[in-house]
């Protein structure tokens, strides 16, 4: 949450700020584009464990 106004960031998005060097204003959304890796799905439960008769 570096673009957030914590104040426990405040030298991190100072930090930030200097890298990316905005034209003016603060970005509101930083995004990555790409693929991560895969990871395994999560267990699911039966259907029959939700339904009662």
């Amino acid at each position: 949450q570096i673009l957030e106004e914590y104040e426990e960031l405040v030298e991190v998005q100072k930090k930030f700020l200097e890298i990316i060097k905005p034209y003016k204003g603060i970005p509101q959304l930083l995004f990555r584009i790409g693929h991560a890796k895969l990871t395994p799905h999560s267990p699911r439960r039966k259907l029959d464990d939700f339904l009662k008769s």
